[in-house]
């Protein structure tokens, strides 16, 4: 028989060896060529706001739309595609695409494995990239795509923490800044306040009773909740006021429905902001009946954030097809939690009982 430290060390190697070949497959998942060539627009306008060290308020590549207003909120990561460009060529933009798609899901292996545990989490993560591989261009929303994971990753700690005192105020303070950046870098931004919204809501919730509690977190009512709701709550206000400085402060959490009423004013159709259908997305059902039922299943101990944040970034896919990928995004570690919460139920149910009891116990 094989000693308890070796049996250690082999779970370990066991470990890597999943998290290692789980990122390979999403770098090699994501490793496509330059399919979207609106590529080469974000790339000339990096290289214009670099050269001119100005960002431009109106339209100057357009010959119909020049001097028209235009809304810059892409102009940080558009900076970043053209320095990254100049540096090892346009076409090895393939490579930073694949390596920050792989950060996404890496973000989740790494900082939510003893939530749901790798030989959970890994599966469902490898499906969800699958899932939102129909997004993976070099556009500016891989940024988005990033930052909802970190976003999560980081709210996810805090959620989890149950003393007050213990809780990280670094990471705290991380959102806002992170927002910052993210609001210079694209639209999305939007993403990081419902994000961030959904689990100080959640908190409420859980502290007024309206919701039960997961397994080993605190009783509702506690005076720690209330101050853990400040913390979030500040928080939050942090977030959403750091989204406003950009060179476009409130347009740029606004533009997404600009685009869609400019869209809806002139009658255009585009693919993208049409909605999903089972003869085209089959897979997208599937992972959503799966996790609707996950989440169901553990709804009596689920985190009120967990079912918000589902609840509208499901409505969003279902609305437009685009949405599927962040959709995804945002989904997988909500599933893997609550899959390895209800693995956790049932062994502990069937603890010390035979198959054969269990079976019987079932089957009456």
């Amino acid at each position: 028989m094989l000693s308890t430290r070796t049996e250690g060390a082999a779970e370990r190697y066991g470990r890597y060896l999943l998290f290692s070949a789980t990122l390979l497959f999403v770098f090699f998942l994501s490793f496509l060529k330059i399919e979207d060539y609106d590529i080469w627009y974000h790339v000339k306008t990096g290289e214009y706001i670099v050269r001119n060290l100005s960002i431009p308020t109106t339209d100057i590549f357009s010959y119909t739309a020049s001097g028209h207003r235009w809304v810059t909120h892409e102009w940080l990561s558009e900076v970043i595609f053209y320095l990254v460009s100049a540096a090892v060529g346009v076409y090895n933009l393939v490579y930073f695409k694949a390596a920050m798609i792989t950060a996404v899901f890496g973000a989740y292996l790494f900082f939510l494995r003893n939530r749901a545990g790798f030989t959970v989490l890994a599966p469902v993560v490898a499906v969800a990239a699958v899932l939102a591989r129909g997004r993976f261009f070099e556009r500016p929303e891989l940024f988005s795509y990033l930052l909802a994971a970190v976003f999560i990753c980081v709210l996810e700690k805090i959620r989890t923490c149950e003393r007050t005192e213990e809780l990280p105020r670094s990471y705290l303070w991380s959102l806002p800044l992170l927002m910052v950046f993210w609001a210079n870098c694209h639209g999305g931004a939007i993403f990081g306040v419902v994000i961030t919204g959904a689990y100080a809501a959640g908190e409420i919730c859980v502290a007024d009773g309206f919701a039960g509690r997961e397994v080993g977190q605190r009783r509702p009512g506690e005076a720690a909740d209330r101050k853990k709701i400040k913390w979030f709550s500040l928080v939050f206000a942090a977030t959403v006021a750091a989204g406003f400085l950009n060179p476009n402060t409130s347009d740029v959490y606004f533009y997404s429905f600009t685009v869609l009423d400019l869209m809806k004013r002139f009658g255009l159709q585009v693919l993208e902001f049409t909605p999903p259908t089972w003869d085209t997305e089959p897979l997208f059902y599937i992972f959503f009946a799966v996790s609707a039922l996950v989440l169901a299943l553990n709804i009596k101990r689920a985190s009120p954030a967990h079912i918000i944040l589902f609840a509208i970034f499901s409505v969003s896919a279902f609305k437009f097809r685009r949405n599927i990928a962040v959709w995804a995004i945002v989904s997988a570690p909500v599933l893997a939690i609550y899959i390895r919460a209800s693995a956790d139920y049932v062994l502990e149910r069937v603890k010390g009982r035979t198959v054969a009891g269990v079976f019987r116990r079932v089957a009456l």
